[in-house]
């Protein structure tokens, strides 16, 4: 469970608490994963004296791996809300959409599709395909957008880098950051100055500098085949999921 609450201000944890020390509107995120699907909700809070309300109905968007949509759920009345949102290009096959990611605003959704080699970009203002993918690299499988929305980063398994996004124009910038043996997640640290990317094949994890793009080169090591990274909201502590540990 990882929380995003519009603010700077980030969480983990099935529960968490968050206070917010000024008025305005905010958009909260939270993401779940699960060993097969991706769940991003979102909320938009008013925040005025102390006293939040929403403006919008309480999103979940999930990933359908093997059909090549996003459904669309309404978490107040518990239905889908619209009609899904159809991704990537490709036949249906196992495991096509891997991860999806919404922009700090709330207004964009991005979409890994494994099977095509790039990122789908969806207008969630009006829940549509913009039909404008991202060309990234071979066997993409994790995406994380930097805290101001300016950039995205994407892990390619087959290819042991990671493709940095430019949200701004929707392009990639070419400037691809080599990391270990097939990447398999990848999340930034609260500052926003680091990314650590899991290495499944190498048992690592990678530290990137986000302010140079680059490979630091000072791998942790961690279990076997690690899938999944969370990074607690203070920023000292960061935790691995190991596929083939069972830990």
């Amino acid at each position: 469970y990882l929380w995003d609450f519009g603010d700077g201000g980030t969480g983990s944890g099935f529960i968490v608490q968050h206070t917010y020390t000024q008025e305005g509107t905010f958009t909260v995120r939270l993401e779940v994963t699960t060993r097969s699907n991706t769940f991003v909700y979102t909320q938009q809070l008013e925040i005025n004296s102390g006293t939040s309300t929403s403006n919008l109905p309480a999103t979940a968007y999930v990933l359908n791996t093997q059909s090549n949509f996003v459904s669309i759920i309404n978490l107040d009345t518990l239905t889908n809300s619209s009609p899904p949102i159809p991704v990537g290009n490709v036949s249906p096959q196992s495991d096509s959409v891997r991860h999806m990611a919404i922009s700090p605003d709330g207004t964009r959704g991005y979409v890994v599709n494994r099977g095509e080699d790039d990122v789908s970009v969806l207008d969630l203002t009006n829940n549509s395909n913009l039909l404008m993918d991202i060309p990234v690299g071979d066997s993409p499988s994790s995406i994380a957008i930097s805290q101001d929305g300016t950039r995205a980063y994407v892990t390619n398994a087959f290819d042991d880098d990671v493709s940095v996004i430019d949200l701004t124009s929707n392009t990639n910038l070419n400037s691809d950051i080599p990391v270990g043996s097939s990447p398999y997640d990848i999340t930034i640290h609260p500052n926003g100055t680091r990314a650590y990317v899991a290495n499944s094949f190498d048992d690592d994890v990678s530290v990137l500098d986000l302010i140079n793009n680059v490979n630091l080169n000072t791998d942790i090591p961690v279990g076997r085949s690690p899938s999944s990274i969370a990074i607690h909201p203070d920023g000292a502590r960061a935790y691995v999921v190991n596929a083939s540990d069972d830990d």
